[in-house]
């Protein structure tokens, strides 16, 4: 038989073992000035596993068990290349010492499972859309008809993602800082700053997109700061900065990484938030019960008002104070005109006197109750003024514009006078995505209507046929690299050289997890076991790269990843 490449030739084996039930392994062979001139395709169980493989270097350490797959089989086929350039059969064994897989299990042999292209754009997919592997292996199972359809197993899936992982799990920091710098050259309204320490591990971070800015210069009278939230593996801290806009939804103004929760790593974040939103600070922060953070907030927001959260709040309330009810019924006690000018005394149910300050010419009200200053709603005395006065619409001095259906028309510029608007990354990216989607949905249509006959569908794949040789001849057949299909899944590309590190063995000071309820302390299954201090802690184990006691193994060390750069 004649083949034009390898590649047709490493088909067809594949193709006939596959349908016999035996694997396919590559075999030896020989190049000349880059030119393969011969080749060996082997059957998966040539040969016998090496001594070395069999005897334990360390006989107290213990051995995962392997099936032994290799029994000695010689069935093989030799292809040789010819003058023409094409590729012959010059020999081949097809005597096997060993029974075949059956069809019910072709499907798990090691040379027919491969993770093809729409596997892999299924599966990134699904992780941009926060569905894990698992998840993403029953979606392809469903839509393939069956686990032998998908190509691959959920481990091959799993490994797969697993590679990825631990390829960019030492420069993951700087592929963000890179990312930030590409958003900042893509819309100079983007903002982000960073920090490292002396050996180049990255301590602070804080980034606010245009969007986020925008928001804030509408709505920037309360901030809401968090730093209760931390990553799994370099225990960063998380602390996002939000508000709550006109519909009282919650927005999100900007956000920071810190490694250590101090004093001056809190007073970094403030500083690098009000450079952010051209040095314009909130009237409120809300923040958690933390001695370090307040301290910050008083050294660099000067001039706002600090106040706790609503859970700390709503735990010391209870034990110093009484909940009451509110009523809404005031009655005028005493006026006092002048000058335009009235002041109006109102006491409620509970016989407390509020003063009321009305200006008739202006229209204008206050009371010293602040309800209005403090959180920008009318209170009731100054609503019980105006309807004496005989005032049945609020004037506009009483409602703030951050509860305006226009507050958001205004244009707002950042300090180096850019226009702050989201614009998108990459608009001809952008209208791909869109054309494929409408193809995609085009297609999806095309199946349902043709499914309801056989011919129909006979129709549509002959058509499909046609259309796969048109599009062959109109685009050539480039495959792109493993790293090249990495990087556009992450977005950012791979760095070669790292300079900004992450941070190794980090203790934070406890930040707070869930509220435990009653329950907690009397779980089922709680026994001697669960309270044995330690007992979830990682343990050291030799790795057989480095000889050292660590906490990675021979898969995952660094010193291979560098030999086989």
């Amino acid at each position: 038989m004649i083949f034009d490449d390898i590649g047709s030739v490493m088909e067809f084996y594949k193709t006939y073992a596959h349908n016999v039930g035996f694997g396919v392994r590559l075999g030896q062979q020989k190049v000349v000035d880059n030119v393969l001139q011969w080749k060996r395709f082997l059957c998966a169980k040539e040969g016998f596993r090496t001594k070395k493989g069999m005897i334990a270097i360390d006989p107290a350490k213990k051995r995962r068990k392997v099936k032994l797959t290799r029994c000695g089989c010689e069935a093989y086929i030799y292809v040789t290349r010819e003058s023409d350039g094409k590729y012959r059969i010059a020999s081949l064994t097809e005597y096997h010492n060993h029974p075949f897989v059956p069809p019910s299990q072709q499907h798990l042999i090691r040379s027919n499972r491969q993770v093809s292209e729409r596997v892999k754009t299924t599966l990134y997919d699904c992780q941009r859309a926060s569905i894990g592997t698992a998840l993403a292996y029953r979606f392809l199972h469903v839509d393939a008809g069956g686990f032998e359809h998908v190509g691959c197993t959920k481990k091959d899936l799993q490994n797969h993602y697993g590679v990825l992982k631990n390829k960019i799990k030492n420069c993951d920091a700087q592929m963000l800082v890179d990312q930030f710098g590409r958003l900042k050259a893509l819309n100079p309204a983007f903002f982000y700053e960073y920090e490292v320490d002396d050996v180049g591990t990255l301590v602070r971070l804080f980034w606010a997109d245009a969007s986020s800015r925008k928001i804030y210069g509408h709505f920037n009278d309360v901030v809401s700061f968090d730093s209760t939230y931390n990553t799994n593996q370099y225990e960063y801290i998380f602390a996002p900065f939000t508000g709550v806009n006109h519909h009282m939804q919650s927005v999100f103004f900007g956000a920071g990484f810190l490694l250590h929760e101090t004093t001056d790593s809190y007073a970094w974040l403030f500083t690098a938030f009000l450079r952010a939103m051209g040095g314009i600070a909130p009237r409120l922060i809300i923040t958690d019960e933390c001695l370090r953070m307040k301290n910050a907030i008083g050294k660099i927001l000067r001039n706002t008002a600090h106040r706790l959260c609503m859970w700390h709040i709503m735990e010391k309330v209870p034990g110093k104070a009484q909940v009451l009810a509110a009523r809404d019924e005031c009655d005028v006690q005493e006026m006092a005109n002048g000058e335009g000018i009235k002041i109006i005394s109102i006491s409620d149910q509970y016989k407390k006197i509020r003063e009321v300050c009305y200006d008739t010419k202006t229209m204008t009200a206050k009371c010293n109750c602040k309800l209005f200053k403090s959180t920008g709603i009318i209170c009731r005395h100054i609503i019980r003024v105006l309807r004496g006065a005989k005032i049945n619409e609020l004037p506009s001095s009483c409602v703030l514009k951050r509860w305006q259906k226009n507050c958001k028309r205004d244009i707002v510029l950042d300090g180096e006078g850019n226009v702050l608007e989201e614009k998108f990354i990459d608009q001809v990216d952008m209208a791909v995505k869109r054309k494929i989607a409408a193809v995609r949905n085009k297609l999806e249509d095309l199946i349902q209507n043709a499914k309801g006959s056989m011919e129909g569908i006979e129709l549509l794949h002959t058509s499909l046929c046609n259309v796969e040789l048109d599009l062959a001849q109109l685009v050539p057949d480039v495959a792109c690299s493993t790293q090249e299909n990495q990087e556009s899944f992450i977005g950012s590309a791979i760095p070669k050289h790292v300079t900004i590190l992450t941070p190794t063995d980090v203790n934070g000071r406890g930040t707070c997890s869930r509220i435990k309820g009653h329950r907690d302390g009397v779980k089922s299954g709680s026994g001697e076991k669960s309270r044995r201090p330690g007992i979830h802690q990682k343990v050291a184990r030799k790795c057989n790269i480095c000889k050292e006691l660590v906490f990675h193994d021979a898969g995952t060390c660094s010193k291979k990843q560098t030999a086989q750069q």
